[in-house]
């Protein structure tokens, strides 16, 4: 019997290049396998949806300094990992986003302007060490004579600044406020489609499979010290090297700040803690 696929948004814990702040997450996680029988071979599509919080891209508009309406996604990756249930030895399946058309950057804030007129298409390939592309380069109604070419993905904003608006009721005006520094302000939070791929599992005799993001690869480590702190993650730290299991890089439009995510799943606010089987999607094993 098919059991049908099953969505729940997983929390994890993150944290970023830029600060000491630990940022919650939560990404939705579709499961969707065949018959799972005791002993016996099994397929699955998996999904996922990574939701960057509206907190995260607040910060984002004081991160670069000038307010900006578009990130460049430079990586995007998230692993999704069987805690229990499945007998056979094999790895973490790791999903990246849907492909985004690449196109030249933007200015400042990340508006096309009104004369420039929608940006035009480049690939990687035309990519130069300095970080222009040749197919970006002396475009009419650029701002700069060299500019990148990337996956740029649009911040949910409102140009909603006057009193009573959708920007106020978000604490988003008065001095210092993102409408008083860009006229406008962040409106929502970012979701980004990951891509479907197909895993083959061998099931256990019995039981139940559980089926979550990675809290295994991630180089997240437990706290024993025997403290107040005793039986939390002690996060790995964000930074440009490889990247982890369930990280993203970004770059902020409007400046040259690049941010780079580590996501470990997890519960919790300050003090993250491991994930309980409950919060996992899970799938009895059918036995004869």
């Amino acid at each position: 019997m098919n059991p049908g696929p099953k969505t729940k948004r997983i929390i994890l814990g993150c944290t970023n290049s830029a600060t000491s702040t630990v940022y919650v997450a939560g990404w939705d996680l579709t499961v969707d396998p065949g018959p799972i029988l005791g002993g016996e071979a099994f397929g699955a599509v998996l999904r996922g949806l990574v939701v960057i919080d509206e907190s995260l891209l607040d910060d984002s508009q004081t991160l670069g300094g000038n307010g900006s309406k578009r990130l460049n996604l430079l990586d995007l990756r998230a692993s999704v990992h069987v805690r229990s249930g499945v007998t056979s030895e094999h790895e973490d399946m790791v999903l990246t986003n849907e492909p985004i058309q690449r196109t030249c950057t933007y200015d400042r804030s990340g508006d096309t302007g009104v004369d420039a007129g929608p940006f035009p298409t480049c690939t990687e390939e035309s990519d130069n060490e300095d970080g222009s592309n040749d197919g970006c380069t002396g475009l009419e109604g650029m701002p700069l004579p060299e500019n990148p070419c990337g996956q740029f993905v649009t911040i949910p904003t409102r140009n909603d600044c006057a009193p009573g608006g959708l920007c106020e009721s978000r604490g988003k005006t008065g001095f210092g406020s993102q409408c008083d520094l860009s006229g406008f302000c962040v409106s929502g939070s970012l979701e980004l489609v990951l891509e479907a791929e197909h895993e083959s599992y061998l099931a256990a005799g019995s039981g139940t499979v559980l089926f979550g993001w990675d809290d295994e690869s991630t180089g997240a480590e437990l706290d024993t010290s025997g403290g107040p702190n005793d039986g939390t993650w002690i996060l790995p730290l964000a930074g440009f090297g490889e990247p982890g299991p369930n990280s993203f890089r970004v770059g902020i439009i409007g400046s040259d700040f690049f941010v780079a995510f580590e996501c470990t799943m997890a519960e919790g606010t300050g003090q993250m803690r491991p994930t309980p089987d409950s919060a996992l999607i899970s799938f009895r094993i059918q036995t004869l």
